[in-house]
């Protein structure tokens, strides 16, 4: 059971056949379900199982080893949520300025750390603090990576994959994007437009969603909940 955490760069893996099971966190969920400030392991891959900050999840991991290996994946998924939904959260203090900041770095309007410290009423210190415990980095980078998911999720799920048209409005040109590129994805736009990722194009097209850089894709999921107890929010 390993676990990633938030991640500015991109991350490199090779598998082989295998069945993999993936639980995604917003940093509302990390607050409510990791006993870990998310700074500590960003960029990291840690060995999930062997850490308590990972307890609430160790419950999935032993589920997922005992399961039939010939249980359809939907029955899985199933009882992986049912499972999930009975983990106590951890209610803390600064669980509505986490809402709120993770509801403005979805904001296209909120370009800058001035103007999201203003949106939620805190000094910018009190955001630094805040966005380093549950968010994994400083403000200025994780509204970087926001415009540059934005570009991102644009040039994917546009037919043409043009990435001239796919910039986010708070890039000055197109060479201030592909510093971003470079920065997060460890290549050039070019290099990865050439790329072959069919795999990963579905991964991302979900993740972006998720982080609020592009609509929901019209694609399978795990299952998802929509009342009060959301064990993944």
């Amino acid at each position: 059971m390993v676990a990633s955490g938030p991640t500015s760069r991109a991350i490199r893996f090779g598998i082989g056949r295998s069945r993999i099971w993936g639980l995604g966190l917003l940093p509302a969920g990390w607050a409510a379900y990791v006993a870990l400030p998310a700074n500590t392991v960003a960029d990291r891959i840690v060995n999930a199982g062997a850490m308590d900050a990972f307890a609430a999840f160790h419950p999935v991991r032993d589920l997922i080893a005992a399961a039939d290996p010939a249980e359809d994946a939907e029955v899985t998924a199933r009882r992986i949520n049912a499972l999930l939904l009975t983990v106590p959260r951890q209610r803390h203090t600064s669980e509505k300025v986490v809402l709120a900041c993770q509801a403005a770095l979805r904001d296209p309007e909120i370009a800058d750390v001035e103007e999201l410290s203003a949106y939620l009423g805190i000094g910018r210190r009190s955001l630094e603090r805040l966005c380093g415990r549950y968010f994994g980095f400083p403000p200025k980078l994780l509204l970087r990576r926001q415009r540059f998911l934005r570009s991102l999720a644009r040039y994917m799920l546009e037919p043409m994959h043009n990435w001239s048209s796919a910039l986010d409005l708070q890039y000055y040109d197109h060479a201030h994007f592909v510093r971003d590129f470079r920065s997060f994805m460890g290549l050039t736009p070019t290099e990865y437009a050439e790329a072959p990722h069919p795999f990963l194009d579905r991964i991302m097209a979900q993740r972006m969603a998720d982080q609020g850089a592009s609509p929901q894709p019209d694609m399978p999921t795990v299952v998802r909940y929509a009342g009060d107890r959301q064990s993944l929010d």
